[in-house]
């Protein structure tokens, strides 16, 4: 290991080369910088990963608009409560991903992306990862249902 003096007897900030540096402040930051260093940690993981943060939810979506009874999982708004029934609890899961007209599809999945695109490469550079995944799951899980109480504690 290297001492901070080298054999010059100068130590590594008050002389050579480098010594000008330590008197300037560092550059700030750029956003090209911080893109490149995004686009490194993406880059840096395995394809495959990607693919498969980017693509099962929205071919969830899009598989469940397909299915021919889909449409009747909306939550009915009659219900007095998500725990009322089996269907009940069925539908305030599924009306999350249910939907009913296209362009209302493609917005979720395009918005999906978007947020992916952001959320997944700092997730990268930040070692969170895992974090990612537990939060999406959780957010997958958690929210339909609290989103069909809430709807219900509003309009039922």
């Amino acid at each position: 290991m290297r001492s901070p003096v080298d054999e010059t007897g100068s130590d590594d900030g008050a002389g050579g080369a480098d010594g000008d540096s330590v008197d300037r402040p560092e550059e700030p930051p750029s956003v090209r910088g911080l893109f490149a260093a995004l686009s490194r940690a993406v880059r840096s993981r395995p394809p495959g990963e990607l693919l498969l943060v980017a693509l099962p939810l929205p071919a969830l979506l899009v598989a469940v608009a397909a299915l021919p009874e889909s449409r009747g999982w909306a939550l009915s708004l009659s219900a007095t409560g998500i725990l009322e029934s089996r269907w009940t609890l069925w539908t305030a899961f599924a009306s999350s991903f249910v939907h009913t007209e296209t362009g209302h599809l493609l917005d979720n999945v395009l918005n999906y992306w978007l947020v992916l695109a952001v959320a997944y490469p700092l997730s990268v550079v930040a070692g969170w990862r895992r974090r990612l995944l537990y939060a999406t799951v959780a957010y997958v899980a958690l929210v339909p249902f609290v989103s069909a109480w809430a709807t219900l504690l509003a309009f039922g």
